[in-house]
């Protein structure tokens, strides 16, 4: 019988073999693919860091160390994830599910204190800050107040504050609702106070931590 030919197009040239071959021409290709690191069934997941040289006294980076961080590239297909958590233990701390990226709005839902506390988007070491929420309930001239900053290499920036219209309580129930929007995050609470806060530190998917700290009780935490 005689074989049947086939054209195959690698690159720019043409090349032609039997269709018999086709198979062991196949599996070679794949043995010879790179891998590709994969975690949780995402390649972009594992992607290595640069050792971190550490403090003695706190454990934290030493001072002007600034952590080489190598951004992994993001499926456009890539799915939302969304996921609750009830009641956490204080402080708090929890993974982003499917990373920090435009559209994506984490929801936290509480009982102030009455003196302060904090929201914050951290890196995987909790060391820099690329978005500090601060409501103070009650702590002396700063009373009323909500403060937004950011935290690189052990460096607090510029503080903005916000004194209008405070929409935080002492035992009252509040939801903070942020927005990643392109060039800022969008902060609303109660579904009215709206707070924004420009990117300053990039690359922005390297915040992949929620953190809650200080005087709050937390009942609802969700990732949409």
């Amino acid at each position: 019988m005689r074989k049947q030919r086939v054209h195959y197009l690698e690159g720019p040239e043409v090349q032609e073999f039997e269709i018999d071959d086709l198979p062991e021409r196949w599996q070679t290709e794949e043995d010879s693919s790179p891998e590709v690191p994969t975690a949780d069934g995402y390649p972009d997941a594992s992607y290595p860091m640069s050792p971190v040289p550490l403090d003695s006294a706190y454990g934290y980076p030493t001072p002007g160390f600034q952590l080489n961080y190598q951004s992994p590239p993001r499926r456009h297909n890539e799915k939302k994830h969304s996921s609750n958590i009830y009641n956490p233990a204080m402080p708090f701390s929890a993974t982003i599910p499917g990373g920090v990226v435009p559209g994506r709005t984490l929801s936290i839902e509480g009982v102030a204190g009455h003196q302060k506390f904090s929201v914050q988007l951290t890196d995987a070491f909790q060391v820099d800050i690329g978005l500090f929420f601060s409501p103070i309930i009650t702590w002396g001239a700063d009373s009323g107040t909500v403060v937004m900053n950011i935290r690189c290499s052990g460096s607090w920036g510029r503080e903005e504050r916000e004194k209008d219209a405070f929409p935080f309580k002492a035992s009252e129930e509040f939801i903070i609702e942020i927005t990643i929007l392109e060039d800022r995050y969008k902060i609303v609470v109660n579904d009215k106070h709206t707070y924004e806060f420009l990117y300053r530190l990039h690359p922005l998917d390297r915040f992949q931590t929620l953190v809650a700290e200080g005087d709050l009780k937390l009942n609802h935490v969700q990732f949409l």
